[in-house]
């Protein structure tokens, strides 16, 4: 299991691609992990009403419930628009916009047509700092948040072949550089961009 890809997700991402639902043993054995630990997992996605558990006959049968309510997923007016969940809230409002349905309530994963969409998210770090030390310069610090989204979309690529994975960052300049800087990279490994604007616009960026 990778860091930013749980077993969870996993199972999600699974799911997605078999509509008429699969039992925990078959989980297990696409996955190759241990029946009682997906078990678990789709225990505890059904209660948070995510997969539907089909008890009506035996074995049962887990499948995608088809539409999640996300009322926790808006813009806070407290933060910055550059703030991480103002940054998701408007790519998801962007997504489904495109016809995407949302399988998940705090990350994007979502799918259209039978295919998925996995977007990792970050926000701008600012100056402030709740410690007593000395926090990283912004630009350093946004650099490794870019370093940090770019390891976990190519986890996913390399854990989801064929769904589209992206990333999702506020549009400053910073990022632009670092997104111009790894063009090569992210097409190769058909990495997607999206970068969120200050009044809310999307713009999936093309000349990476």
């Amino acid at each position: 299991m990778t860091d930013g890809f749980t077993l969870a997700d996993r199972i999600v991402a699974l799911l997605g691609h078999f509509p008429d639902g699969l039992t925990d043993a078959q989980i297990a054995s696409q996955l190759r992990v241990v029946h009682d630990q997906v078990n678990s997992r789709c225990r505890t996605l059904a209660d948070a009403g995510i997969l539907h558990r089909d008890d009506f006959g035996r074995p049962i049968m887990n499948s995608l419930v088809t539409e999640l309510p996300r009322a926790g997923i808006r813009t806070n007016p407290a933060h910055e628009w550059y703030w991480e969940g103002n940054v998701l809230a408007e790519l998801v409002r962007y997504f489904e916009m495109d016809g995407w349905v949302f399988l998940r309530g705090d990350r994007i994963m979502a799918q259209r047509a039978g295919r998925l969409l996995h977007v990792e998210s970050k926000g701008f770090p600012t100056k402030r700092s709740t410690s007593d030390s000395k926090p990283p310069h912004p630009m350093e610090q946004a650099e490794a948040w870019f370093a940090d989204s770019l390891l976990k979309a190519l986890r996913l690529r390399q854990d989801c072949p064929d769904d589209v994975v992206g990333i999702g960052l506020p549009d400053f300049v910073c990022y632009r550089e670092l997104v111009a800087d790894t063009a090569d990279a992210l097409r190769a490994m058909r990495i997607d961009v999206f970068l969120v604007r200050a009044g809310g616009r999307v713009d999936r960026v093309d000349d990476h």
